[in-house]
């Protein structure tokens, strides 16, 4: 019998951070608050918030009796000491606009569930997970970094609007890996 097991954490902000009470799921808890941004805002920032959020892996798979068992799990983080804002109470436009950060972070956790849901393990199973993990990641990096371009960081309200729905849209299309 064979098994193998990988973890693997990874943040938009950082690599390797360990869970902690101050990391929760989308699945836990998927509406911000302004108390969830604990870290200090870094001087001469020209932002005014930022969510640090990612996805967590781990799978496995075992040979037991010549079948092939394949598991995974797969979670929205955010890691609440590395995320930030200026503004602890007010502003509301700027906490809707990072709660769509990390639900991006989330459609594309749905998109990595859905991925591995349709593959076929092969014989590469390690390097197959690690490409689309990386394709995933990369898809919902430039997503990010798209939508802060087309709202200009939540300034732009039409646009920020227009991604709230389809945002919105999209999570629905992938309900079933939620």
């Amino acid at each position: 019998m064979k098994v193998f097991i990988l973890l693997l954490l990874v943040s938009t902000s950082i690599f390797g951070q360990k869970a902690t009470k101050d990391t929760i799921t989308f699945r836990e808890y998927n509406t911000l608050k302004w108390s969830d941004f604990k870290a200090d805002a870094p001087v001469g920032s020209p932002f005014s918030a930022s969510v640090s959020s990612g996805m967590s892996y781990k799978w496995s798979y075992s040979t037991a009796a010549g079948i092939i068992d394949f598991q995974y799990a797969i979670d929205t983080k955010l890691y609440r000491n590395l995320s930030w804002s200026v503004y602890k109470k007010e502003k509301e436009e700027i906490l809707k606009h990072e709660q769509l950060h990390f639900n991006i972070t989330e459609l594309f956790t749905r998109k990595f569930r859905k991925a591995l849901s349709e593959y076929v393990v092969k014989r590469n199973i390690r390097k197959d997970v690690a490409n689309i993990y990386a394709n995933i990641e990369k898809q919902r990096v430039e997503m990010q970094l798209l939508y802060d371009k087309e709202t200009n960081h939540s300034i732009n309200k039409e646009s920020q609007l227009a991604w709230e729905k389809k945002v919105s849209i999209l999570l629905n299309e992938y309900e079933a890996f939620k």
